[in-house]
């Protein structure tokens, strides 16, 4: 179950990360800005737990190691993947519930 919970935050990623490519390209920097930022609070968040004496013998899905134990690059790409999953799952929230003000068009046109 791990490696399908890892593999659907890679997923993630791979969706954001494209976005990400698309908003550059198109020249929407606020747009990209937003994109990046659930990143780097991600990337606050594990770094702080990995330091924090209460948080550091946590693991992460996938990863079979402590918080404390994890390299950089691997924080990174966990805290990318966390962030991009994050930020998937408010995108589709807010496609489907269209009561709220930032909703956005439903996926497909549909």
């Amino acid at each position: 179950m791990e490696d399908f919970t890892s593999l659907i935050a890679l997923a993630a990623l791979a969706v954001k990360i494209t976005s990400l490519l698309k908003y550059l390209t198109a020249g929407q920097v606020r747009s990209a800005a937003t994109t990046v930022v659930p990143w780097l609070a991600a990337f606050a968040v594990l770094a702080l737990a990995a330091q924090a004496d209460a948080t550091a013998a946590m693991t992460l899905p996938g990863m079979n190691m402590p918080l404390a134990d994890v390299d950089i690059a691997s924080l990174m790409l966990a805290s990318t993947a966390l962030g991009a999953t994050g930020s998937l799952v408010y995108d589709i929230s807010t496609r489907l519930d269209n009561t709220d003000d930032t909703s956005k068009e439903p996926p497909l046109g549909g």
